[in-house]
């Protein structure tokens, strides 16, 4: 098994690919954590919510399209 893993990271098209993946899903989990802290802090327990449910299902909804798009994107130019 480690032979095979060892195998395909020789080829610089695969680490190429696992570099890219890698960036685009670390850079789009920061932003939803970014997103989700920003939401707890200005949603203060006992008062009337900054943000409501739907607010923050439209910022996901969003994020998540722009996600796929960016996806093929990627996938045109590589």
């Amino acid at each position: 098994m480690l032979e095979v893993i060892g195998e395909a990271f020789k080829e610089r098209s695969y680490v190429l690919l696992v570099a890219i993946f890698g960036m685009v899903d670390g850079s789009f989990v920061s932003f939803a954590t970014v997103l989700s802290l920003l939401f707890d802090f200005y949603n203060v327990e006992g008062e009337k919510p900054v943000y409501s449910t739907s607010v923050i299902s439209a910022f996901g909804a969003i994020s998540a399209i722009s996600g796929v798009a960016a996806s093929i994107v990627c996938a045109v130019v590589l």
